[in-house]
């Protein structure tokens, strides 16, 4: 057995409990998942994504693995290590076909020093990406290729993103992570769905500009409309700081000010903007007093650290 999907099956994150003047004056149990070091290689929700994706390359005997994202990924990055490791190609279509013409980014350039073949495409044909006729035609070209969507949000990342929930060790009244496609969400809910933990309710903090409607068909194509109607949960969307990949003065004050006092960074596309969501959540009101919550750190760390370091 390979020796990445080996290291899956042992995936592991601590959890680190918080407490500051917001949290004991609202009486919140706070507790952080640490996803971001379940993985020496692959830390935060990636691992959890691609481990049985890799495992169906690897049984269906597939010449490469072929995904997409923008100009620094977290999810192209990921794809290209586990790639280097397992001796498999991957292909990453990369939006933006004006990147043909510019030096590779810090990111894209470890992309493709691990092996990845990288391609830009116009922002029209990135639009394709989920399109069933644009795979064939990506099959025709490159072959007997496992295409994985954007950010790792199939049925099986949502399988291993499930298992995140599984084996916990108390009863939580929030289990909260942050939605890009929503994929980490969707198996959170599945996972606590199928374990019988049906009190506990999945909520996730939208990271970009997107309607509940969006969002609650994302989550049925996901996991099925009878389980979605059944299971506890919720996206907020009033968060996402002007959309994805868009920031504010305040979000990163309150990034700053959070890894000062707590020793936790932040990222500030994903994971800044669920704790400061739930931080603004906690000011409201919003969780009742005596209530545990689970933040799922999922990780988001490794594109922000090689572009401070190339910076």
């Amino acid at each position: 057995m390979p020796s990445m999907i080996n290291s899956f099956d042992d995936l592991f994150a601590p959890e680190q409990a918080i407490e500051d003047d917001l949290t004991r004056f609202h009486d919140i149990n706070l507790v952080v998942m640490r996803e971001d070091q379940n993985h020496k290689l692959i830390p935060g929700n990636k691992a959890r994504k691609l481990k049985y994706n890799l495992g169906y390359v690897h049984q269906q005997n597939c010449s490469a693995m072929l995904s997409f994202g923008g100009a620094y990924s977290n999810h192209i990055l990921a794809l290209s290590v586990a790639g280097k490791i397992e001796s498999i190609k991957t292909i990453g279509i990369i939006r933006g076909d004006e990147l043909n013409d510019q030096a590779l980014n810090p990111v894209l350039q470890q992309a493709q020093d691990n092996g990845m073949e990288l391609v830009f495409v116009s922002r029209e044909e990135y639009k394709r990406r989920n399109d069933e006729d644009y795979h064939q035609q990506l099959k025709q070209y490159w072959g007997n290729v496992h295409i994985i969507p954007e950010g790792g949000s199939n049925s099986l990342g949502i399988q291993g993103a499930s298992e995140l929930v599984t084996g916990l060790s108390r009863h939580y009244d929030y289990i909260i992570c942050a939605c890009g496609t929503a994929g980490t969400l969707a198996g959170i809910i599945h996972g606590l769905y199928s374990s019988g933990a049906r009190l506990t309710c999945s909520l996730g903090i939208a990271v970009l500009s997107a309607s509940d409607a969006y969002w609650s068909d994302v989550i049925n194509k996901f996991i099925g409309a009878d389980m979605a109607a059944k299971a506890a949960w919720k996206i907020n969307i009033d968060y996402h700081h002007g959309g994805y990949a868009k920031s504010s003065p305040q979000l990163v004050d309150f990034i700053n000010r959070f890894e000062f006092e707590h020793n936790i960074p932040l990222d500030p596309i994903y994971t800044g903007k669920l704790f400061y969501a739930v931080y603004k959540m906690m000011e409201a009101h919003y969780f009742p007093k005596g209530s545990s919550l689970l933040l799922v750190h999922t990780g988001g760390l490794q594109t922000l650290q090689l572009c401070s370091v190339s910076g």
